[in-house]
């Protein structure tokens, strides 16, 4: 599998602009069609509400397909609200191990994704 699958975007994407100038120029062109599929999980990156919300918000996720954000204890309903307001291709999404989001939270999301 490829390496964003297994590890997710997050630190693939700065490790494939470093690898010469084409890749940096491809990362640079079209950074969006990186970030498909990002892992987030088992708080290796520590993602907090306001993380997920710039990613969200600055369009770096607009073409989010894939996202777990597993045992990430810390977010809260605010992280659901940006990904659903900012993420329209987002169709999986794992929150296993999180304790702050509500169910009122997770449903108007929850209702267009085909894996939660």
């Amino acid at each position: 599998k490829p390496e964003t699958h297994r590890r997710g975007a997050v630190p693939t994407v700065p490790r494939v602009a470093s690898v010469c100038r084409g890749w940096r120029d491809a990362v640079l062109s079209d950074p969006r069609a990186l970030w498909r599929h990002v892992d987030l999980s088992y708080g290796w990156a520590r993602p907090s509400d306001a993380i997920v919300r710039r990613y969200c918000t600055n369009g770096d996720w607009s073409k989010l397909t894939h996202l777990s954000l597993a045992d990430c204890g810390v977010l809260t309903d605010a992280a659901l609200r940006a990904l659903h307001q900012h993420c329209p291709e987002l169709v999986s999404l794992d929150v296993s191990g999180t304790s702050k989001l509500t169910l009122g939270a997770m449903k108007p999301l929850g209702e267009r994704l085909t894996e939660l």
